[in-house]
């Protein structure tokens, strides 16, 4: 018996007899075109920069710490890179001599303030002593006699114990970078460059660490570090098991306050990537918008099916 004949099944606008026939091919197969991928590179990428908090250069403490304001709009940052070469003629009457630390700091005793000539020749604008309360309450380690001479200015810092000197340091870090910042013409010169004495009874004791403190901030060097700088220039700069202890006290209270700016500035980073990646994901979408509205300007209303039209 014959079997009957079943014609392979057609769309209905594929058939012969059909009304209409089909405009577009159709597929029943996924479309192997990808979607668009959008990638960002990351923050920072091919930027020598990228870590700023672990070059020595940068100043790793928000303005208004241990600087002011637009202290690095104010001040050149060389300053803070020429290192004096290591005294190589150093002799025991030289303690009682003023050193050079660094182009603007300066480190002695107080004995020498009696050198006016000098001070006023090598144009030092501000004279910090650094002095226990006993001797302050007797008025002695005073600078004032002096700066009222030359036309300069003076400070003292009066500690009784080293918690009170630690206490004070960030104070004296930001007062010192203030004055270097300053405009103000001092001295018999009226010049605008700023230079500080830093000094005390012998300027080798507390005046001597409140410097190896400034450098410790501003250069982002450890206590060994700054002690060997100050020593080279200062050979006779001693210290003992207490002030060693202040050090790393003060290298603490400074390692925290670096991780929490660190912490701050990688927010802020991380926040701007996230904003970044937000922008060029509403750029995308736009663009994806505007090229949809573009094809459907341009082409032409087509209906999925047409008359089929018979000879």
């Amino acid at each position: 018996m014959a079997q009957p004949y079943h014609p392979a099944e057609l769309p209905m606008s594929h058939s012969t007899n059909a009304q209409y026939t089909a405009t577009q091919e159709y597929s029943s197969r996924k479309s192997s075109q990808q979607p668009s991928v959008y990638t960002w590179s990351p923050l920072g990428a091919g930027n020598s920069n990228l870590r700023d908090t672990d070059n020595p250069a940068v100043h790793q403490f928000p303005e208004g710490e241990f600087v002011p304001f637009g202290f690095f709009d104010k001040v050149d940052i060389n300053l803070f890179k020429d290192t004096l070469s290591p005294s190589v003629d150093w002799r025991y009457e030289k303690r009682r001599q003023v050193h050079q630390i660094l182009p603007f700091l300066y480190l002695g005793p107080w004995s020498c303030l009696a050198d006016r000539d000098w001070l006023n020749q090598e144009g030092i604008t501000l004279l910090l002593g650094i002095r226990h309360s006993q001797l302050a309450k007797a008025g002695l380690l005073s600078g004032a006699k002096t700066a009222a001479a030359l036309n300069i200015m003076t400070a003292s810092i009066d500690y009784q114990d080293n918690q009170e000197l630690i206490s004070n340091l960030r104070d004296v870090i930001n007062g010192i970078n203030e004055h270097i910042a300053s405009s103000v013409p001092l001295g018999l010169s009226r010049s605008t460059e700023k230079k500080v004495l830093v000094f005390c009874e012998t300027g080798n004791h507390s005046s001597a660490l409140v410097v190896m403190a400034y450098l410790m901030v501003m250069l982002n060097i450890s206590p060994m570090k700054a002690l060997d700088l100050v020593q080279s220039q200062r050979l006779s700069v001693i210290v003992d098991g207490p002030a060693s202890l202040l050090l790393l006290a003060f290298e603490a209270i400074i390692v925290a306050k670096r991780d929490v700016e660190r912490v701050r500035r990688a927010s802020i980073l991380d926040t701007s990537a996230s904003s970044k990646k937000r922008t060029n994901s509403r750029d995308t979408d736009d663009m994806d918008i505007d090229e949809i509205e573009f094809w459907d300007l341009e082409r032409k209303p087509l209906a999925p099916f047409q008359d089929r039209f018979t000879n």
